[in-house]
């Protein structure tokens, strides 16, 4: 049987700017939350949406790259894997998390720093530009 455990998601940028750290192997990982909405119409013809935050996991050279160029705001698609843990609870049960680990990441609109997002920028051929 054969199974694939990748994703592709376009979202936002959110809450706070990434957060990049280096683990004790000294690999850059940069943790961040995008949001993304789902929209449909419901029985009576009129439009609802729900709003997903979800956390998703950069290594290596693009997580120092992203923490860098994806502030807040910023419109991105994203690919890669997920992956499930499972944590300890402090009532000593025990609880499954969802991570979306990013493989490649576009950014499709830039919001300058402490900005709401303004325009579309496109790095189509930019060598600087690491996703």
């Amino acid at each position: 049987m054969l199974a694939d455990n990748s994703f592709q998601i376009i979202g936002t940028v959110l809450h706070k700017e990434p957060m990049k750290i280096i683990d004790k192997s000294g690999l850059a990982v940069l943790e961040m939350e995008i949001e993304t909405t789902e929209m449909w119409k419901n029985n009576q013809g009129g439009w609802e949406k729900k709003e997903y935050t979800l956390p998703v996991s950069v290594f290596g050279e693009k997580a120092k790259n992203c923490s860098e160029r994806l502030p807040v705001g910023t419109t991105v698609r994203i690919a890669g894997k997920i992956r499930s843990r499972t944590k300890e609870a402090r009532n000593g049960g025990k609880f499954l998390t969802i991570n979306l680990v990013a493989d490649e990441i576009q950014a499709h609109t830039q919001a300058p720093r402490n900005e709401p997002p303004k325009q579309t920028k496109s790095y189509p051929n930019d060598p600087e530009m690491p996703f």
